[in-house]
Parts: C-alpha cells; sequence; structure tokens
C-alpha cells in the first residue's frame, strides 16, 4: 500500500481518500467570496488583531480598520464601536473553526481496510492509513463550515463566531433591507410580483445596484408554481412576465449569472416584474450538516427569499491560528502519521478553485498521549460581505 504524506491543504492526495471530494470550497453563495471578478479578495492577514476591510455604502467605499479589544471595536483612528453598537467582540481573534481527530493506540494492532493478508502492515503504515481517513473528515467538517458562514453572511449579512456563544460580526445590511412576507407565497393568490418589485426597491435605494436574481427556498418555489398570477401570466402569450421549465425554454443565462449555477445554484425562471425589472430564479435544494446542533439543514431556508446582485462584493479574509507552534517533539509525531505540518504555501494558481484557500490558512496541532495521538486542524475564516446593501431577504414566505 503506497502512503503519502498529508500537507496542510494538498489537494494531491490519490491514496486513502481524496479531499477533493471532501472539502467543497465553492458551492452555492460561498462562490461570491474572493471572486476577483467582483473585485472580492482572498487575504490571509498575519496581524490576528487587527484587519481591514471595505464597507460598500452604495457607489461609496470606506475602509475600515477594525482593533478588537475586550469592549468594542476601534474603528478607523479616532471612532469607538461599542458591541451594542455594531459589532460584538467576545473572540479577541478571528473567529475559529476547529476539528480533531486522534488515532487510539489499540488501533495499531487491528488491520485496515485493504490491509492484503499476504504482508502485514506495520504499525506506523497502519497510523498513517487511519490518520488520512480521519484528516479527510476534518477537512470535510471544515468545508462543510464555511460554507453554513458563507451562506449566513449573504443571506443575512452578518457572520455568527463558531464558538457557541451566538456572537457575531455584523456587515451592516440595511434594516430595511429585511423584511417579512405580508402573505405567505405559498397561497395562490398572494401578489408575488409586487413582493419582489419592494424588496429590489429597497436594493435599488440602498445599494445603488439593480438586484437581477431571486433564490426562494424550495417550498417558497413550490408555492410560486402555483400561484395564480405567475400561472396566468405565464400563459398569456402576449406577455412574458414569468418563464419556468425545461432550460430550452428559457432565455439564455447572463454570464454574469453563469458562474452562480457552476457553482451548484438551479436555473428555474425568468420574471419580468410590472416595474420592468428582468430577474432569473435560482435554487438551492443542497443540505449541509449545522456544525452547532449536527443535524442536517437546508442552506436555502424554506421560507426565505434572497433578493441579489451577482456583481456584489464579497471578501474572504483569514487569520493567523491561535495554537502555539509545534514542537520538534510534535513535528515528529506528525511525521509518523504521515502528516506535514511545516509544508510550503500553496500558491493560488495550484488551488483547484481559485481565490478561495491558501496553506497559510490552516494549522495542524498534534500530540501523543498515554494511549493515543490526537490532531486538531484550526482555520480561521472571517467571510466579509462588504456590499451588504446589494441583497436584500423576504422572510416568512412559506
Amino acid at each position: 500500500m503506497a502512503l503519502e504524506d498529508i500537507g496542510v491543504a494538498t489537494y494531491h492526495m490519490s491514496t486513502g481518500f481524496s479531499d477533493i471530494d471532501l472539502l467543497p470550497v465553492n458551492p452555492g453563495l460561498l462562490a461570491f467570496f474572493g471572486r476577483s471578478q467582483n473585485g472580492g479578495l482572498t487575504e490571509f492577514v498575519d496581524d490576528s488583531l487587527e484587519v481591514k476591510w471595505d464597507v460598500v455604502r452604495g457607489d461609496i467605499e470606506r475602509e475600515r480598520l477594525l482593533v478588537r479589544s475586550s469592549g468594542g471595536m476601534n474603528v478607523g483612528d479616532n471612532a469607538k464601536v461599542l458591541k451594542a453598537a455594531l459589532f460584538t467582540t467576545e473572540s479577541s481573534i478571528f473567529p475559529q473553526v476547529t476539528a480533531r481527530g486522534a488515532v487510539e493506540y489499540a488501533q495499531l494492532f487491528k488491520r485496515v481496510p485493504n490491509e492484503l493478508p499476504s504482508g502485514e502492515l506495520t504499525k506506523e503504515q497502519r497510523m498513517r492509513w487511519l490518520s488520512m481517513q480521519i484528516y479527510g473528515k476534518m477537512l470535510g467538517n471544515i468545508g462543510n463550515t464555511l460554507v453554513v458562514k458563507g451562506w449566513e453572511s449573504v443571506r443575512t449579512g452578518k457572520m455568527t463566531l463558531d464558538d457557541g456563544s451566538g456572537d457575531f460580526f455584523d456587515w451592516r445590511r440595511a434594516a430595511s433591507n429585511t423584511a417579512a412576507a405580508g402573505a405567505v407565497w405559498t397561497t395562490v393568490g398572494t401578489d408575488i410580483l409586487t413582493d419582489i418589485d419592494t424588496r429590489c426597491d429597497k436594493i435599488q435605494e440602498n445599494g445603488k445596484v439593480e438586484a437581477d436574481f431571486i433564490l426562494p427556498g424550495v417550498a417558497t418555489w413550490a408555492g410560486m408554481k402555483k400561484n395564480t398570477q405567475l400561472v396566468s401570466e405565464a400563459e398569456n402569450r402576449g406577455y412574458l412576465f414569468i418563464r419556468a421549465g425545461g432550460i430550452a425554454a428559457l432565455p439564455d443565462l447572463p454570464a454574469t449569472l453563469q458562474w452562480m449555477v457552476d457553482a451548484g445554484l438551479k436555473y428555474q425562471a425568468w420574471i419580468q416584474t410590472p416595474a420592468g425589472r428582468e430577474l432569473f430564479v435560482l435554487t438551492s435544494n443542497e443540505k449541509v450538516k449545522d456544525p452547532d446542533t449536527g443535524l442536517f439543514v437546508k442552506l436555502m431556508p424554506d421560507d426565505e427569499v434572497l433578493f441579489g446582485w451577482s456583481g456584489a462584493r464579497c471578501d474572504w479574509k483569514s487569520g493567523p491560528a491561535a495554537h502555539w507552534n509545534n514542537t520538534a517533539d510534535d513535528a515528529e509525531v506528525a511525521a509518523r502519521m504521515g502528516i506535514d505540518i511545516v509544508s510550503p504555501d500553496l500558491g493560488m494558481e495550484a488551488v483547484q478553485k481559485l481565490g478561495q484557500l491558501d496553506s497559510r490558512m490552516f494549522h495542524i496541532l498534534t500530540k501523543p498521549t498515554a494511549t493515543a495521538t490526537w490532531f486538531e486542524m484550526q482555520t480561521n475564516p472571517l467571510l466579509v460581505t462588504n456590499h451588504a446593501d446589494a441583497f436584500a431577504l423576504l422572510t416568512s414566505t412559506s
């Protein structure tokens, strides 16, 4: 059995598992982050106590320097923003996403899958095989969490810390961009088109851009297809208020939106509103494991509709890990497990999904105990929806 070393963020594993399949770095709304086409950046920040980010308010962009402290965050040189006013600051470093695993000593005396009866593996080889399996799950768990946080940032304009505290970073979306529907969209007579224009008005007023897509939850989309207003307009051949059905029957998707379909969203329909807006309807039925509860949940809630502009800028930033450095003994333990904890940085061109990951964003800590050798993988993401007002959210739609 050929065994390879496990790099900090390797994309070249061919034995044991493929982390290309296990680390979903670019599904759905997560694809907004770090897209150079949208002006977004992917950045590693060496100073864990300071991070610069740009907030886009309409056609004005301002840079902010956040210095975390126990009482609040200093914004710029002279202004201090307290927790209640803007940011929560329970964490003094970048929010952490951590996954852990361990190889028990007793496991090294048992055959592993694919071990040939004709030749037993050494304990070290078994440790490497077991480490690969755990490492793959850790990558998958971290990738899953990044997806959840990315969707949350776009949908709500906030990003909750992954420490169970409930604290969050608030990207200051205009309050009027979010509202509850006056009537559920699953009622066949609801005036959906007016609801759409009203939400898009808020994006136009506060974000100074025109929405070009809507993303309803699956249950809400099912209601839309039965809505008498939309059905009537769809059947009126003299107008093109809505088209839904096979892709061949739909208008071509603009190149500015194709990347969202490439990221896993589904192109379902095209709508022209009474105000003359032309919007493309996308959906997502992807489920992920909630990092807090461990239960599978829909990324796009059934009872919400997201409105947005495909050109919105979103930045992906990552701070350094908070762990102490591995000692020489730790490095030796890691080497026995096949983990390279000092691997060179991955150039962006070497990352399968451009602009998303860099090996500096990952830290691995290894520690032996009397009965097991465990290791921990950590990354520290900050998913900033800079142009927060380019999105709007309608809740209570189903």
